[in-house]
């Protein structure tokens, strides 16, 4: 079980995850422009909102390429709630100081590399339980063959 195909190898993981904190970043330097009464507070709020908004969409978009299905899968209920979750949270005004794109992004990589490693060890124990009775099959006529001559 060394060579797991990923569905998200290195490369990709580190591009997301880049990609969740430069989301993050954006939404926390809008926490500045609270000091600007009225103005400044909607501004902040409504690139609070896009942001949160672009950033779900292009997660939801790149995981799905990826062939990582954020509603399926294994661990659907978990993908599910960190979907939501996170979503919730950075669309709440002040609660999306915290970087939870940076750490929604890390644990659906990390479910999803759960998902493959568990999808790899089935493939390799269904590949050995039905090419064992084969080579018992062999076996056994190799002897019926001694056996006769």
């Amino acid at each position: 079980m060394k060579n797991v195909e990923y569905r998200i190898g290195g490369a990709r993981k580190t591009l997301m995850v880049s990609v969740a904190i430069f989301f993050d970043s954006v939404q926390l330097l809008t926490k500045a422009f609270h000091v600007i009464p009225g103005v400044g507070t909607f501004a902040a709020i409504l690139i609070g909102w896009t942001m949160s908004i672009l950033a779900w969409l292009t997660f939801f978009l790149w995981f799905s390429l990826a062939g990582v299905k954020p509603f399926s899968g294994r661990k659907q209920i978990k993908k599910f709630i960190l979907n939501f979750g996170s979503g919730l949270i950075e669309a709440i005004p002040i609660l999306n100081a915290l970087p939870m794109w940076s750490v929604y992004v890390w644990w659906i990589i990390r479910i999803s590399r759960e998902e493959d490693k568990e999808n790899q060890k089935e493939r390799l124990e269904s590949q050995t339980r039905y090419t064992q009775p084969q080579e018992a099959a062999n076996d056994n006529s190799e002897e019926r063959g001694k056996m006769a001559a």
